[in-house]
This record gives C-alpha cells, sequence and structure tokens, in this order.
C-alpha cells in the first residue's frame, strides 16, 4: 500500500488535474468564441484590417505539486501538460485574458489564433483591456472597434443621444474617455478604467472609437452591434438637423427598465445562437459543432 505521504500527493495531484482539465475546457470554449466573435465582427464591418480587439477573460489557477515518489512524479509530468494544455499559466496577480494578436485579418481568425493579453503584438488591447479587466472583475469579456458610425459619435461633443428603442440598453451606461493619443501607454490604463468606472457596460474613448464590456463574449459582442445601430440612427439624424428629436429622458429610463429584464437583455442565447448558425454555415467556422447549437438550428 502506499504511504500516506504519497496518498495525499497523489489525491492532491489528482484534484489538480481535474481541475485543469476543466479550466482547459472553459479556455477552448472561450477560444471558440473569441475566433467567431472576429469573423462576425468582419462580417458586420467592425473590423479594421488586422487591428481593434476582442478578448476574454480566462480562468485563472494557481497548482502547488508534490512527487513524493515516482507515480506522484508522473502524475506531476501529467499535470504540467494539462496546464499547458489549459493555455493558462499560474496566476500572476494581473488579469488573464486572450486577445486579438494584431497580425491576423478578423475574417480568417482561428481558435488558435488567439493570444495571452499581455504578450499580444497590438498593444493598446493590453492597455485598454488590461486595465478594465484590473479594475472590474464583473466584466468577462470586451470588444473595441472604431466603426465608422461609433468613431461619429465618439467626435461629438455631446456624445452619444438615442433617437431609437435601442438606445433604452445604454441609457445610464455609457461613459467617455478623453482622446490622450494612441493608448499605447499604460500609464494610461487607469483612466479608463476610472473612466468607465463601475457601473457603465459601454466606453466611447472621444475622437476613437467604442468599447463594450460583458459577462460574456456574446453579451460584449451583441452590445457592440446595437451600440452601432444607436450611433448610426444618431449619424443618419444628423442631416435633419434640429427636426430630429431624440428621446426624452423619462421615457428611456422606464425603457431602460424593460432591457434588465429576460428575453431582452443584450446578448442573450437565442442572438448568439442564431450568429453562431450563421458564422458555421457562411464564415467557415468549423469548430461550431451540432451540440453547441439548438437542435432546430443543426444542419
Amino acid at each position: 500500500a502506499a504511504a500516506p505521504s504519497t496518498e495525499k500527493a497523489r489525491i492532491s495531484l489528482v484534484r489538480a488535474m481535474s481541475g485543469l482539465s476543466s479550466v482547459g475546457a472553459a479556455v477552448k470554449a472561450i477560444r471558440y468564441d473569441l475566433a467567431t466573435a472576429h469573423r462576425l465582427a468582419c462580417h458586420y464591418g467592425f473590423d479594421e484590417l488586422v487591428w481593434n480587439h476582442i478578448s476574454a477573460r480566462v480562468p485563472e489557477v494557481s497548482v502547488k505539486t508534490s512527487a513524493a515518489s515516482a507515480e506522484a512524479g508522473s502524475q506531476a509530468q501529467a499535470q504540467a501538460q494539462a496546464q499547458a494544455d489549459a493555455d493558462i499559466g499560474a496566476a500572476t496577480g494581473a488579469a488573464q485574458f486572450l486577445v486579438t494578436p494584431g497580425d491576423r485579418h478578423y475574417a480568417c481568425m482561428r481558435p488558435e489564433d488567439l493570444v495571452e493579453g499581455h504578450d499580444v503584438v497590438n498593444a493598446t488591447g493590453d492597455v485598454i483591456h488590461g486595465a478594465i479587466y484590473g479594475s472590474r472583475p464583473d466584466v468577462k469579456a470586451i470588444m473595441h472597434a472604431h466603426s465608422e458610425a461609433c468613431v461619429f459619435v465618439s467626435c461629438l461633443p455631446q456624445g452619444v443621444e438615442f433617437f431609437t428603442q435601442d438606445g433604452a440598453g445604454f441609457y445610464g451606461k455609457v461613459a467617455y474617455h478623453d482622446f490622450e493619443g494612441v493608448a499605447n501607454d499604460h500609464d494610461e490604463g487607469p483612466r479608463i478604467a476610472r473612466d468607465l468606472g463601475q457601473n457603465a457596460h459601454t466606453l466611447v474613448m472621444r475622437n476613437h472609437g467604442a468599447v463594450t464590456t460583458g459577462n460574456s463574449v456574446q453579451q460584449a459582442w451583441v452590445r457592440m452591434f446595437y451600440f452601432d445601430l444607436v450611433c448610426r440612427a444618431q449619424m443618419n439624424m444628423a442631416k435633419y438637423g434640429p427636426q430630429a428629436k431624440p428621446l426624452p429622458d423619462d421615457l428611456l429610463k422606464e425603457a431602460a427598465k424593460t432591457y434588465e429584464q429576460s428575453g431582452f437583455t443584450h446578448g442573450e442565447d437565442a442572438e448568439w445562437n442564431g450568429l453562431k448558425q450563421l458564422a458555421r454555415k457562411e464564415l467557415g467556422c468549423h469548430w461550431i459543432k451540432d451540440a453547441a447549437l439548438p437542435l432546430h438550428l443543426r444542419d
């Protein structure tokens, strides 16, 4: 029989490996969603060659191992491989996230192309996303885009105005960050986090673009889709001058409550499943298997 200390080490390692296996599966699913989100972003015109970025927080783990015997040693090797497969290291204190690499076109993005945030070629991804993840533990995914409509609104002194019901989903949830130059200086990160605050889910970066956050990749992506619609409505209404009237605050405030209810919240499964169906059929996202879709959307 194994010595008690050896048995304890073995049990500890088995538990650690089990945890890493579940973490590895979670990271794999995140990679799938991120790659899908990039291809969808290209399809809907939210890309800018290889720039801008979509990211997702990944689980952080810290595993202590012991090689008390040869058996435990082989377990440690397996555990080390599992950790490598999970594509994450021990927690370092900084938020860990996967993000756009900065050297791949969105239309060609694959799950394996996503990189760890602090290794990103596109340095602005680390500055913007790292700052937000570090200050908002509730944020699990972030999308940053320079769509024509979002950039238009970012250049207006009054910021975003709400002309349609889609605006109700953003009422009281939009913050602003003044332009400081190309966002590749980590000194700017704390100010980005400060300006987003703890209650907003969308950030207009003035004279730059927009950032949406969410509790998942699908929520951050769908929020960007609707925020672009809101900005596009404002851009289209600008040609009519004072004849175009934004919705009054009292109605927006009341309608905003609806967008907090199930069935109206941005990024629910119905929207994302439909987008995944499109991505699989039209955009080459072969990693989306039948099991990832409800029965009625499977081919």
